[in-house]
């Protein structure tokens, strides 16, 4: 079966991977190098906790592949250490529950509610009254190398035989007698079946393919970098229940976002200087740390569908037209799942067992739904 597939971020190489196992695969890329929106962009911890009930098992099902992937796959290990941890004020109860109650289904079974004390516990520095409600302990989740995944993923394609092709940016998409005809950087692509994984620009490229939006929602996140004594690289990751703010440790100091999200039109996503100011506020009201300037600051696109779940299938109109969006945010931690599902769905073969034993359902990601 001849594949295109529109879209060059963790979504679209890691299905070209998937797939190029067994069809004839072709990824375009509109930019000069992959991965250089969401993904690249993409500050990602393999959490079992963030997100939908449907993330978190997509998460939990794509952890072995992550921790251990195939031999030959990856030059080095993907995930390091990390731990996350939930942090709630008063009137977060509810919303810190429900994390845990998430937790408790199955999809992260080391994750345990903590009280204010458990908090001050696992991050001495966080200021008391940032963690009235307590919070939830994640001490499994990990760190990601989201560069070196996307390259073993797009390496690993090309072995399979994928035609990778950048600056291809697909103009037009038409359907034929045969399948599809795709006019991407002024060459002609010939398919059988569309793959979708354009993230922010999914519903652009479904309109140039005559093909109904599914109404994704792109939104803009903010983040900078901070410098931090040596010690915050031993810090979790620490998010705030009800989206004050988050942090993490990273190379040359510390993470921090004010977890926006800021309503967008699918764009090069930059950083607003009030958002900035913004994170720095909650990092001085939630923690002892004191930043008094930033290294660097960035802005990403994190896309959603109207239930926040991803959507993976086919167009229930438009034949042969596959989608791959609404990661959200979660595409890199949740890929190796998504992957496997798209494979299975467009090859036709077998549901993936891991998303069986989890629960999750084809009916679970298919566009169909949001109709």
């Amino acid at each position: 079966m001849r594949v295109a597939i529109v879209g060059g971020g963790i979504a679209g190489t890691s299905a070209a991977w998937a797939l190029a196992a067994d069809h004839d695969v072709t990824l375009l890329e509109s930019e000069a190098d992959l991965g250089a929106h969401a993904t690249g962009r993409s500050a990602a911890t393999l959490s079992e906790t963030s997100g939908t009930r449907v993330m978190c098992a997509l998460a939990r099902a794509s952890r072995r592949f992550l921790e251990s992937p195939p031999d030959g796959f990856a030059e080095h290990p993907l995930t390091g250490p990390r731990g996350l941890l939930w942090i709630g004020r008063d009137g977060d109860e509810a919303a810190l529950d429900e994390i845990a109650a998430i937790a408790a289904s199955g999809v992260a079974p080391t994750a345990r509610r903590v009280d204010d004390a458990g908090c001050l516990e696992v991050l001495a520095e966080l200021r008391p009254g940032a963690v009235t409600a307590g919070g939830v302990w994640e001490p499994d989740a990990r760190s990601l190398d989201v560069a070196a995944l996307l390259a073993a993923y797009a390496a690993g394609a090309r072995q399979r035989g994928a035609n990778i092709r950048r600056r291809a940016e697909v103009e037009s998409l038409r359907r034929t007698a045969s399948g599809w005809q795709l006019t991407a950087g002024g060459d002609t692509v010939e398919a059988d079946v569309v793959v979708n994984a354009a993230g922010a620009w999914g519903d652009v490229v479904a309109a140039r393919a005559g093909v109904a939006p599914l109404g994704l929602c792109p939104l803009r996140r903010t983040a900078a970098l901070v410098p931090a004594p040596e010690s915050v690289a031993a810090w979790p990751l620490v998010m705030d229940v009800a989206s004050r703010c988050y942090f993490e440790p990273e190379a040359g100091g510390l993470l921090i976002s004010p977890a926006d999200e800021h309503p967008s039109e699918p764009v090069d996503a930059r950083a607003e200087m009030e958002d900035v100011a913004w994170a720095l506020e909650m990092l001085a009201e939630t923690t002892t740390l004191e930043v008094r300037h930033v290294r660097h600051e960035w802005a990403g696109l994190r896309t959603f569908t109207a239930d926040r779940a991803p959507a993976v299938g086919w167009d229930p109109d438009a034949p042969g037209f596959f989608w791959l969006v609404g990661q959200g945010g979660a595409g890199i931690k949740t890929a190796p799942a998504l992957a496997a599902a798209a494979a299975a769905v467009v090859g036709d073969t077998s549901w993936p067992a891991e998303l069986t034993a989890l629960g999750v359902t084809p009916d679970d990601l298919s566009p169909a739904r949001l109709g």
